[in-house]
């Protein structure tokens, strides 16, 4: 989780408060939690025998620290709802997995679902963290990692300025997921069974979801001189800058056809003038194999990342929204950054 400031200070009762983000959490609060965490645990510990029942314990406890951890470092948590029968049962069930099963990373998974149900405040995105919370431990770490690079690749939509902001976060959000992604067909007919995601009979290319997504971060450029003369100076001005791959040749500056449109119908332009933007605008754009080639010469990981959806069914899977949830967990877990679920998942 990020570092955001935490400090305890003196409430009017002379208990000890903690404040984390935009939140106060009272010390006899949080005790609650913790009691709470723990009258959830004890059905899960009356079916075990003695053993059992103290590694079961352990692993709970060991997770309710771990969440009021993140609870102290998060803003907007609603503390409330640890009095909520959900939010108790969504409880139970990451403390059964985790107590069954044990993992670090198992139990950062649970623990942010847990964390993102305690700040949601649309009770259907809240459904579908309590659901990511009981198919999360059906998959392994490399199925988990296979539908975090679907995710990233097929479901996000970046918002970059430029090539190197994307390719940051391609960078970031992506690579580290490929060495360890499986690759088997059983893992992805498993992955099926999960309910994250389904095999569709067509195929999916990322080179072209990129040329799709990011027309203006992938442009060939066009040479001063090949611009026609019906394009005036003026326009020239407004509605080019130096292309992201060649510095010594222009490309139009908006990054796709609909902002391109909007400014057309903004700015004093003629009708001349217009055709021949909108067509310099779509003989620029790189090919597929141009896309791929610019990203792998400069990070060459890039060409796993291409033959992982060409070898493998992740070409064809494409994810439920609880698949989604899980991916996304994972690249803000990586990532370091939020990504708001609204874009994708509507109510």
């Amino acid at each position: 989780m990020s570092d955001k400031t935490r400090q305890a200070v003196k409430s009017g009762d002379n208990s000890t408060t903690i404040q984390a983000g935009t939140i106060i959490i009272q010390q006899s609060d949080e005790e609650k939690m913790r009691t709470i965490s723990r009258e959830v645990m004890r059905s899960e510990l009356s079916v075990l025998t003695d053993t059992a029942a103290k590694t079961f314990r352990q692993r709970a406890d060991e997770m309710t620290e771990t969440l009021l951890s993140e609870i102290r470092e998060t803003a907007e948590f609603d503390i409330d709802k640890f009095q909520q029968p959900s939010f108790q049962l969504s409880l139970n069930d990451a403390q059964r997995e985790f107590g069954k099963m044990g993992g670090d990373e198992l139990k950062k998974g649970l623990v942010q679902l847990l964390v993102k149900i305690g700040q949601e405040k649309n009770d259907e995105k809240e459904r579908l963290y309590e659901e990511a919370i009981k198919t999360l431990p059906l998959l392994s770490m490399a199925r988990i990692h296979a539908l975090t690079l679907i995710c990233g690749v097929r479901n996000i939509t970046y918002k970059p300025s430029n090539f190197n902001k994307l390719f940051e976060n391609l960078q970031k959000d992506l690579l580290s997921f490929v060495e360890t992604a499986a690759t088997s067909d059983f893992s992805f007919n498993h992955m099926e069974y999960s309910k994250v995601g389904k095999l569709d009979m067509g195929t999916f290319n990322f080179a072209d979801s990129l040329a799709k997504k990011y027309p203006a971060i992938f442009m060939n450029g066009i040479a001063e001189r090949d611009i026609p003369e019906l394009v005036l100076p003026v326009t020239k001005e407004k509605f080019f800058i130096p292309c992201f791959h060649d510095g010594e040749k222009l490309q139009l500056k908006y990054m796709d056809n609909e902002a391109l449109d909007t400014a057309l119908k903004t700015e004093k332009v003629s009708e001349e003038e217009i055709d021949e933007l909108r067509q310099l605008f779509n003989k620029s754009k790189m090919k597929s194999d141009q896309i791929k080639k610019v990203l792998v010469e400069k990070d060459a990981r890039f060409d796993r990342l291409f033959n992982y959806f060409d070898n493998t069914q992740a070409s064809r899977f494409s994810l439920s929204s609880v698949g989604m949830i899980i991916g996304i967990i994972e690249i803000e877990t990586v990532g370091g950054e939020q990504i708001n679920l609204s874009e994708w998942i509507k109510d």
